[in-house]
């Protein structure tokens, strides 16, 4: 590694310090514009670098802003890119990125309204841990900044819920106390061993990946876990091999795996998902006869669209969110006007020839398909409404439907992540020649 001296010109959309020397820009974490760095270059192309950061040289002038952060595997850790920035400013550079991605990939002037904010700390309703040896020891961790194959142990997590925060430590201890083997990533096992801890409804979930234990060792694991006062609801292990689960839950709980559908997406923000849904069932919509909910998930947001509209059909992929779904559509009474299809929103746009009023699609990070964007515009629905994560991928997407004749009518970012560059959207769009 070769270490240099650096000045932070600005932040990159990843909230990376830039600093551009000899034609080449070097992208540094965890620094702020106006400041100058030591810092380990790790990463050298042809355009760009990477490097790491090792010591402030000289702090900005006038002063950038800097706050001291609360997690102390801040600057190692993957996780975190932003906790050095005062929350409001983490809003303002993130509104700024957003504007600007649309400007770089789409070409598009949009006006973005301010972020609606979320609580700082402990928002995560659901974390996924790596489990690892060092020594003789098991450990829990993130993977550590710009080296996703090396783990940083943690027995912590400020943005992790409550729950997840008491019970890191008490799950390492018991991993500590069962004979196991790690499973190291491999084309069978692609992220390896690892635990997913998630709350809902002030109750925990365990779900162990890939870890290989004897059966006794499952029992022993499992009772540590569920034994009172735990407030673990469930203990699912899944093994790497294909084989089915196995499911542990509280005396008088249910232990069917759809109970509790640890692998369903479910945004992991309890309280901005919230916002985010009551902003979706209040736009403007012209009519409410018919509504497509493309990537349905756990049918939380179909539910609440069949109240509002005649007909709600959810498309989803996950079979464990389809049963969650339907549930939830039986729960609510709202079974002879609401469908819940699985399979790929593709498959059923080939076959379906319904039309819609209104498109809802909250599409994989990666966002729309090839064919989900052709669908579009070529079934060109009144309306449409897309939830995005990655705006770049939601800049291609909305491009190719403002190209087909849509207009945007309004942008509004959701702060799902405080202390990330990741940032929650949801544009709302109209056919222009619709009456």
């Amino acid at each position: 590694m070769t270490e240099s001296a650096y000045l932070i010109a600005t932040l990159s959309t990843r909230g990376e310090g830039i600093a551009r020397a000899g034609g080449k820009v070097t992208f540094i974490p965890f620094t702020l514009p106006g400041e100058t760095w030591s810092a380990d270059l790790i990463e050298s192309k042809k355009n760009y670098g990477r490097a790491l950061p090792r010591k402030m040289i000289s702090p900005a002038n006038p002063p950038a802003g800097r706050v001291e952060p609360r997690c102390p595997y801040f600057g190692s850790c993957g996780g975190c890119h932003l906790q050095h920035i005062p929350y409001t400013d983490q809003l303002r550079w993130k509104r700024h990125w957003l504007e600007e991605t649309f400007r770089r990939v789409a070409h598009l002037e949009v006006q973005s309204a301010d972020i609606e904010p979320s609580p700082t700390w402990e928002y995560r309703n659901k974390i996924t841990l790596r489990v690892t040896k060092m020594g003789t020891e098991t450990v829990l961790g993130y993977h550590r900044i710009y080296q996703p194959n090396r783990i940083i142990p943690i027995t912590d997590c400020p943005i992790a819920h409550p729950l997840i925060r008491k019970w890191i430590p008490l799950v390492t201890d018991a991993l500590n106390r069962t004979p196991l083997e790690i499973i190291s990533p491999s084309p069978a096992s692609p992220q390896g061993s690892r635990v997913v801890m998630q709350v809902r409804e002030s109750s925990l979930t365990l779900s162990v990946w890939d870890v290989q234990l004897l059966p006794h060792a499952q029992e022993q694991l499992a009772e540590a876990w569920l034994a009172p006062p735990s407030p673990i609801d469930g203990v699912i292990l899944r093994n790497f091999t294909g084989g089915a689960p196995r499911i542990w839950a509280r005396s008088g709980k249910t232990t069917r795996v759809n109970d509790f559908a640890t692998e369903t997406f479910l945004q992991v923000n309890d309280t901005v998902r919230e916002k985010l849904y009551a902003h979706i069932l209040e736009l403007p919509y012209r009519r409410r006869g018919s509504v497509l909910d493309g990537y349905c998930g756990v049918g939380l947001l179909t539910r609440r669209l069949a109240e509002r509209f005649e007909k709600t059909v959810g498309v989803e992929l996950n079979g464990e969110a389809v049963w969650m779904a339907r549930k939830q559509v039986e729960q609510g009474g709202l079974s002879g006007r609401t469908q819940i299809q699985a399979g790929s929103l593709e498959a059923f746009l080939s076959k379906c020839r319904d039309s819609f009023d209104v498109w809802i699609l909250n599409p994989p990070r990666a966002g729309l398909s090839s064919k989900v964007r052709s669908a579009l515009n070529r079934r060109r629905p009144p309306e449409c409404a897309i939830v995005s994560c990655h705006p770049a991928a939601l800049a291609r997407d909305v491009k190719a439907l403002v190209d087909a004749g849509y207009t945007i009518e309004r942008v509004q970012p959701f702060d799902m992540f405080p202390h990330t560059h990741h940032l929650e959207t949801v544009i709302f769009l109209r056919r222009k020649w619709d009456p």
